[in-house]
């Protein structure tokens, strides 16, 4: 077996030997054979180790420079980490999906890329597919989030305090999910969860109506916001006997189908009542806004029933819509289902009924704050949309919500740079004129086949 390599140490015992068995410098065969028996090195070390001495000492240096020459020539050649980011740049996205794919595509092992990874040479990305917009879609957001913004006496540009809009959107709850984590124990049981098929797990729609928090001065207490929840469920009655219930048990099931006379008998029998019966006495003289999204079954803005049923009481509540393509311009999609949704998971459900209560359970636990921080996200993403010209591929600034509030310092309303909303100015009418442009070159062409 090969001996290990001589440490510096070592170097120098072998040569420190040879210069005291050696004459004026010069030493023997004799004087090579006692060093190779004493250490047990081979004769051509020895001597390479002695001609090295020869080669480099100096007054100053009796010894020389013995050092190896195997350091910083020996092992793995080192990467180029500048090398290896343009080389990924260069990998088409579909990939760069995995760890294993991107090494593969590199040409080094998953080590070396985990290693990158960690050292922060490239990070990783989560994509979400969004919605197809079109130029109408995106002149019709950039037009919405501008008609959320107001001048100060000062002259600055703020968004609106969203005081007097209750947003409503639907969302399937599901009773599980496929992929739970959990925390155990070193010596816990693996908890075993079971479904007759994970494809098809149970789910239930419910609809949701929010409104921005604050204080009510009427009650003298703070209005969370929460308007409700209500799922398109239906009682029944069983009509025979089953392992699960006895016959003539009432019991709950999903709506067969939620069109819009559902969505219809739903704002008019329970979210206008709620909002009437929740709302601040003070927010009662402007005219609130029920926003939705442009699903097929949502009723148009100026359905007869319900125009009426916002009329009546002395109130003034009306429909609008978001713009088409725009989940981003909603607080329920912006954030708040899926912060419901999280902590509705934290409930084990079996059934529409024990689903309902988790969900219920869900909405009632969810903290004002959370919404009210929602509302102002929801302010960021209009400037952002602006800044976009009305596109979805930006990125929500942190504006530390958070940290504002606990210094006192966090405003009704976030501020809009003048800049942004100049630009958004520019862009309404430059893509407004090129409407006016192509409707007479419509108009034109339709003359001349004439």
């Amino acid at each position: 077996m090969r001996p290990p390599n001589l440490t510096p140490t070592q170097r120098e015992t072998i040569v420190c030997f040879l210069l005291d068995r050696s004459d004026n410098g010069e030493i023997s065969g004799g004087d090579i054979s006692a060093a190779v028996a004493k250490y047990g090195r081979h004769r051509s070390t020895i001597s390479r180790l002695w001609e090295l001495h020869k080669k480099t000492r100096t007054e100053e240096n009796r010894l020389g420079n013995l050092a190896s020459g195997l350091i910083g020539n020996c092992g793995r050649k080192a990467i180029d980490t500048d090398e290896l980011r343009l080389q990924i740049r260069k990998i088409p996205l579909s990939r760069r999906m995995t760890i294993k794919s991107l090494a593969a595509a590199l040409g080094v092992s998953t080590t070396v890329v985990r290693r990158l990874l960690k050292e922060g040479a490239f990070r990783r990305h989560s994509s979400n597919v969004k919605p197809a917009l079109t130029e109408e879609n995106r002149l019709a957001r950039v037009q919405f989030a501008l008609s959320h913004t107001t001048r100060k006496r000062g002259g600055e540009m703020v968004f609106a305090d969203m005081f007097d809009v209750v947003h409503i959107d639907e969302k399937w709850f599901n009773e599980d999910t496929d992929r739970k984590c959990y925390y155990l124990d070193a010596n816990e049981e693996e908890p075993v969860r079971q479904r007759q098929s994970k494809r098809f797990i149970s789910k239930t729609m419910f609809i949701a109506a929010v409104a921005r928090p604050r204080y009510d001065a009427h009650r003298k207490q703070a209005f969370d916001g929460k308007i409700g929840i209500w799922a398109f469920a239906e009682e029944y009655e069983a009509k025979r006997t089953s392992k699960n219930r006895p016959k003539g048990t009432i019991v709950l099931r999903n709506v067969e189908s939620v069109d819009r006379e559902a969505y219809k008998a739903t704002l008019i029998g329970d979210i206008i009542p709620a909002i009437k019966a929740k709302w601040p006495r003070s927010g009662k003289k402007r005219t609130i806004y029920i926003q939705q999204d442009n699903a097929k079954p949502h009723v148009s803005v100026d359905d007869p029933d319900i125009m009426a049923a916002g009329r009546s009481g002395g109130w003034d509540i009306r429909m609008r819509c978001q713009p088409p393509n725009s989940p981003d311009l909603n607080v329920l999609d912006l954030g708040y289902f899926r912060s419901i949704q999280s902590l509705q998971y934290q409930t084990e459900c079996r059934g529409v009924e024990a689903l309902l209560d988790a969900v219920n359970s869900a909405f009632s636990a969810m903290k004002a704050d959370t919404l009210n921080k929602i509302f102002m996200t929801l302010q960021t993403c209009m400037e952002c949309i602006i800044r976009a010209n009305g596109g979805n591929n930006y990125k929500t600034p942190h504006r530390g919500k958070d940290a504002l509030k606990k210094a006192g310092q966090l405003p009704v309303s976030f501020a809009c740079s003048a800049e942004v909303y100049d630009q958004g100015v520019k862009f309404v009418r430059a893509a407004l004129e090129a409407k006016k442009d192509q409707e007479k070159k419509a108009a034109l062409e339709a003359r001349s086949k004439k």
